[in-house]
């Protein structure tokens, strides 16, 4: 084996690291090719190098393997769940196409009848949310179906679902009316342990709506919310009480009312009078099903209430108190906003004035002396000119 020596000043580079407490022979020479070891077993400079990247190499090399393995198993799960979740919308709409064929005169991208080409009949809006579109029904300005289903596609999402199985599939369906056609309507039904949560989010809920005593065919997990108990029969008909009497189970929202303030997409203009619609996917679509799982027949349900509120009519004394009762509400609410509004103002004045007033203790005695002046003048043309209003007046 080839020695050798390297001087720096009076002192060796094989004395200088022959005096390193963290390297010793044994752990140098023996396992590496290209480490250069001395005659009497220390080890050279070019040996403590290689030594010391072999370490490194080794230690960087399993930081690697373990990113990799991790991108390339979020890559997995982005496309088959992406691939997933396009597979379940698109067996959904393909079910309930037929269904808004036969009652708008254009549904989805594509206004063509069943069979067709099921790409042309989504919107994908994200990797988990596609849109679907029908519109051409009387009093009915438009439709809008949201499918949201679960972020099949996150690596993340994916482990967080085993902790948290509430998170599923859910399609909302958005009906817009014609303001002057539908009559001024506030009914909901809703699951009991999402009510305190709908009217947070729903706060015209609150102004005219109450928990009214429901059917006793509809499943106990649901609750009723009406602005009258007049409407709980002609809301509620036995084709619909049968319905969620069967499927209630999927069911998580429902409501009708002339009071919305919530845009829906593809709309110029905010409707009034808007139905929503909100219901979980069952599993059985969710793996491919035929839609005999229940799906076919909570979108049955919702396209039912399009006709439903078409053709309903209130009583002329329900209909009076109804619009007595939005009136009231109004009245009170525009109270609130100007007491709102004069508070503000207020608020301003006190601001203003306590500025002018620090600003005038930082005067000089003669900046204060003209100051004082100019606003004598100012109150004396002030009042002036209210004298010659009400001379005027007078005359």
């Amino acid at each position: 084996m080839t020695t050798a020596t390297f001087v720096s000043g009076d002192m060796s580079l094989d004395d200088e690291f022959r005096t390193n407490p963290f390297f010793s022979p044994e752990t140098a020479g023996a396992g590496h090719p290209s480490t250069a070891v001395w005659s009497d077993g220390k080890v050279s400079l070019a040996g403590l190098f290689s030594m010391q990247w072999a370490k490194q190499e080794l230690h960087l090399t399993a930081v690697e393997y373990l990113g990799f393995a991790l991108l390339l198993g979020y890559v997995a799960v982005y496309i088959a769940g992406r691939r997933r979740n396009y597979h379940i919308a698109h067996g959904f709409i393909m079910g309930v196409h037929g269904l808004f064929c036969s009652r708008f005169l254009e549904a989805g991208p594509a206004s063509e009848m069943p069979p067709v080409d099921r790409r042309q009949l989504l919107a994908r809006d994200s990797c988990s949310t596609f849109l679907y579109y029908a519109t051409g029904s009387r009093r009915c300005l438009g439709v809008q179906v949201t499918i949201d289903l679960a972020s099949r596609h996150d690596l993340f999402m994916v482990l967080w679902s085993f902790f948290s199985p509430a998170m599923g599939d859910r399609v909302t369906v958005e009906v817009a009316f014609d303001d002057e056609d539908i009559e001024p309507v506030i009914f909901a039904v809703a699951r009991k342990r999402e009510v305190k949560k709908l009217l947070q989010e729903v706060p015209h809920l609150q102004d005219y709506a109450g928990v009214t005593r429901a059917p006793s065919l509809l499943p106990p997990s649901l609750v009723c919310l009406s602005e009258s108990s007049a409407l709980l029969e002609p809301m509620l008909p036995p084709s619909a009480l049968k319905s969620l009497s069967e499927k209630g189970n999927l069911l998580e929202l429902m409501y009708v009312t002339d009071q919305n303030d919530q845009p829906i997409l593809g709309q110029e203009h905010t409707p009034k009078k808007v139905l929503r619609y909100t219901f979980r996917l069952p599993v059985g679509s969710a793996r491919g099903g035929d839609g005999s799982d229940g799906a076919t027949e909570m979108m049955e349900l919702a396209l039912s209430y399009i006709q439903l509120l078409n053709k309903f009519k209130m009583s002329a004394g329900t209909k009076k108190k109804a619009l007595e009762r939005r009136a009231a509400v109004l009245k009170r609410k525009s109270a609130i906003t100007h007491a709102q509004r004069q508070e503000r103002f207020q608020m301003l004045k006190n601001e203003r004035l306590q500025r002018e007033r620090e600003e005038y203790e930082g005067l000089t005695p003669e900046q204060k002396r003209r100051r004082d002046l100019r606003d004598e003048k100012k109150a004396k043309k002030v009042a002036s000119s209210k004298r010659h209003k009400m001379r005027v007046t007078k005359a």
